[in-house]
């Protein structure tokens, strides 16, 4: 290492960085913040598998709702224009603020979910949200130990091998209600494949959100992004023709 004098005559011992230093550790955090987001996710949908088993085990809930259509406009409208004002303002609020509105919305859509899929039994429905759970928990562990980049191609390839490998294992370890797999599969395949379409949006959320800084703000901010799209999905498909 190279040696300066100071201006008072001091010799100094100076580091030197290696070239790219930086860059490298810039990315390690990048790396880091998706792991973090992934977790944050996971437990977000841990959070809709619970209130979506304690709400679906009161059926006499949701179709008092379903009976009486002003209850029911009003949960799904309200619900739709929340999302709508979280989408357009997320990116401005700090990380408390994202995960209160990022579980508020896991509770909600637990209830909704609940209320608006009657024909789906309750442990059906959570073990739904519980499969996508434990998928992205397992990766989050997978990238913190491994501090591999989960945005790598082979990486979301490996999200759905694990959520099918969740799936298979917990059919012979579990009296899985009828619906179950099929249910676990499409909310796998929704949530997965709206981490891969913006995969870019996630890279762009981290820079916007202050990088390496702010790395839980952009955490926060990631798994808002995709649950907030699988809500806007489903709000889509509710508002279908065939659906209404």
């Amino acid at each position: 290492m190279p040696f300066t004098e100071t201006d008072d005559g001091k010799v100094e011992l100076v580091a030197e960085l290696k070239p790219g230093y930086e860059e490298e550790c810039a990315r390690k955090q990048e790396r880091l913040s998706l792991v973090h987001g992934f977790a944050l996710l996971s437990s977000a949908l841990l959070v809709t598998a619970g209130t979506a088993w304690i709400s679906g085990a009161h059926g006499s809930l949701g179709e008092e709702i379903i009976t009486r259509k002003v209850l029911a406009y009003a949960l799904f409208f309200g619900e739709m224009a929340s999302l709508e004002v979280m989408r357009r303002t997320v990116v401005s609020f700090g990380t408390p603020m994202v995960l209160a509105f990022l579980y508020a919305f896991g509770i909600l859509n637990g209830i909704s979910f609940s209320v608006f899929l009657l024909f789906l039994p309750a442990g059906a429905l959570a073990y739904g949200f519980l499969i996508s759970a434990l998928t992205f928990g397992t990766m989050s562990a997978y990238g913190a130990i491994r501090g591999v980049d989960l945005s790598r191609t082979r990486n979301v390839m490996a999200l759905f091998a694990v959520g099918i490998a969740w799936m298979v294992l917990l059919s012979f370890v579990l009296n899985l209600e009828k619906w179950s797999n099929p249910t676990a599969a499409v909310g796998l395949a929704a949530f997965g494949a709206l981490y891969a379409f913006h995969l870019e949006d996630i890279h762009e959320m981290w820079i916007d959100a202050g990088g390496a800084s702010n790395a839980w703000r952009a955490a926060a901010l990631n798994a808002a992004l995709i649950y907030l799209e699988f809500l806007n999905l489903y709000g889509y498909i509710m508002r279908s023709p065939r659906n209404e």
